[in-house]
């Protein structure tokens, strides 16, 4: 459902158009803290005595990584033409999923693990926050802003994208001060690139789309965490379900979602593409089928005592 965002124009004014740079610290904040969190708490010590700090530092990370979802969209609003924008955004948060689906045993098999050097729980975090640092260095050399002050792309693809990109875009490419476009700007455009975006924030907080949108989104995440934190112990200690077969059961959510994102979203630009829905429609949707049906059957699996059934409906 998510797949069906990032389409507008407006996308392009996240961040003042530096979504490269707000999505990279973002993340690489959020890892950093993670390091912090962990070196706070994982020496053998009372944990209550650090709860303050503990509680700051999540807070923190939340902070700084409410920026990468606005910036991610703001970034593929550049690089995808509105053809396959569904399915492109579809990909990219399918990673999230793989990240669950690899996460669940790889943690497993670290906290079980004896050895002195990468083993114990408070390695999973050293473990993870490594990997989104060595993500941020790699991020900072190969990803660019825009496709026309990218180093890599080739001039196949850069046609493509100016060709279908809207006028608007294009136009703010050519005069990116990086450009290899080297426009000249009018007076009118002079006037344009320095005059100081105004945002209505009491439209952007009190909309009637906005305000579902946030509904939608906190459900989303409400419902998606929960899963995440609280499905292997409900099957283990509410279902009786073995622990060792949890662990691998409790991906298959994850696994089911990565599989519809990428075939929902590449459906959806199908429907979009031969007139069957309109972009808005489509939208509204895949937004419904996302939300209300997977809402139902959350509500049925309290009724359910068997950890197959539960599964199955999660999945």
């Amino acid at each position: 459902t998510q797949g069906q965002l990032g389409n507008d124009n407006s996308l392009s004014c996240y961040c003042k158009d530096d979504n490269k740079w707000c999505f990279n610290e973002g993340n690489f904040t959020n890892d950093k803290d993670t390091c912090d969190d962990i070196t706070t708490n994982g020496n053998e010590c009372n944990v209550d005595s650090y709860l303050g700090v503990l509680i700051i530092l999540r807070i923190l990370m939340g902070l700084f990584e409410s920026v990468t979802f606005p910036a991610l969209y703001g970034l593929l609003n550049y690089w995808t033409t509105p053809s396959e924008r569904s399915r492109m955004i579809g990909i990219s948060f399918a990673g999230m999923y793989v990240g669950n689906i690899a996460g669940f045993p790889l943690s497993s098999f670290i906290i079980a693990s004896d050895s002195k050097i990468y083993g114990g729980w408070p390695n999973v975090f050293y473990f993870f926050s490594l990997m989104g640092i060595t993500w941020w260095i790699v991020w900072c050399f190969l990803i660019s802003d825009s496709p026309f002050v990218d180093r890599f792309i080739s001039p196949k693809e850069l046609i493509l994208l100016k060709s279908e990109l809207p006028a608007a875009l294009t136009k703010k490419f050519n005069k990116h001060k990086d450009s290899h476009y080297d426009d000249e700007f009018d007076d009118n455009d002079k006037k344009e690139s320095s005059s100081k975006i105004t945002v209505n924030w009491r439209e952007f907080l009190t909309h009637r789309a906005a305000l579902v949108l946030y509904l939608t989104h906190f459900s989303y995440n409400w419902s998606f965490y929960t899963l995440l934190v609280e499905l292997p112990k409900y099957l283990s200690q509410e279902l009786d379900y073995d622990l060792s077969s949890a662990g691998f059961v409790s991906v298959l959510p994850y696994l089911s979602q990565f599989v519809v994102t990428i075939i929902g979203s590449a459906f959806i630009d199908l429907l979009i593409v031969k007139n069957i829905l309109s972009r808005t429609n489509a939208r509204k949707t895949a937004q419904t089928i996302g939300t209300i049906i997977p809402g139902i059957l959350l509500c049925v699996c309290g009724y359910l005592s068997k950890p197959s059934y539960v599964v199955a409906l999660l999945s």
